[in-house]
């Protein structure tokens, strides 16, 4: 127990090192640090930052709060971070740092999403620009109720987290649902409980399957969510490419529609974003994002 625990401690020391070594390297007078989830994250925020932001990839968002937290007792408002929503606003489980900050919808990929970025890759893959308009949607709803099935799972993985944290103990698994093997694009288009059925194939490690009652309780009880905030923006990626094969019988990978999808949001819409104004608005009066 002693060794978990001390493991824990040193992953997170070696963050905080690791940041604070990093900060110490590159922040000078006006110039403020943004910690972000993974490389993707860098590369795209980065297209958005001024010469005072200096971007950070934290390879993760597992220790982000805490680490924040211990940088900015003695850095006062010279850092910051962006954290994937995820399905955090959707189960009410906001940040408490001030300085740490969520994407509008699920993820960056889908502050991107929308009628015209669809629009911008159909054309660019020979597809008609009213029939790429319509793909935002389309995609949407055919990846609903499997996203259902992953919010449900954050719920039950974020409530046997807080007893092992409670009680300090190992934390091993029915409840540790994976998705690792469950892609999209096998889900696409299907009911709730065909997704259910295909997700609970996958789940070999555990001693017991999802239950669909379970989950149509838990819906039952939410409101019908945004579908930008429940859908996430790999999935999305996927249904991009679903639909290129489909139209035009391209193979196109997510990596390079994700691309695409980062490439289609210009600065006069990001700066529109509540994550870019709540940044800009942290910092003031020091210039945040470019003109």
């Amino acid at each position: 127990m002693n060794s978990i625990l001390a493991h824990i401690d040193n992953k997170k020391g070696d963050k905080f090192s690791e940041v604070r070594l990093a900060y110490n390297g590159s922040v000078r007078g006006t110039r403020i640090m943004l910690i972000v989830e993974g490389k993707d994250d860098e590369k795209f925020y980065e297209n958005f930052a001024s010469e005072n932001l200096y971007v950070y990839s934290l390879e993760g968002c597992e220790w982000m709060e805490e680490v924040l937290h211990r940088m900015n007792l003695k850095k006062k408002r010279k850092i910051a971070g962006i954290k994937d929503a995820d399905f955090d606003v959707l189960n009410n489980t906001l940040p408490v740092e001030p300085c740490l900050f969520l994407t509008d919808w699920h993820d960056h990929e889908m502050m991107c999403a929308g009628e015209e970025s669809c629009r911008v890759i159909a054309e660019a893959n020979g597809i008609d620009s009213e029939e790429g308009i319509k793909l935002h949607s389309g995609i949407l709803k055919n990846l609903r109720e499997f996203s259902k099935i992953k919010w449900y799972c954050s719920i039950v993985r974020n409530h046997y987290f807080h007893i092992r944290n409670q009680h300090q103990t190992p934390y091993e698994a029915p409840e540790n649902i994976s998705f690792k093997k469950c892609k999209a694009v096998n889900h696409y288009g299907l009911t709730l409980e065909q997704n259910l059925n295909r997700v609970n194939l996958r789940q070999t490690h555990m001693r017991s399957p999802l239950n669909y009652n379970d989950i149509k309780r838990f819906l039952n009880r939410k409101a019908e969510p945004e579908l930008r905030m429940l859908v996430n923006g790999h999935d999305y990626c996927s249904g991009i490419c679903y639909e290129l094969k489909r139209i035009t019988n391209k193979n196109i990978t997510v990596k390079e529609v994700s691309e695409m999808l980062r490439n289609s949001l210009s600065l006069e819409d990001f700066l529109k974003t509540t994550l870019a104004q709540s940044i800009s608005n942290y910092f003031h009066p020091v210039k945040i994002w470019r003109s």
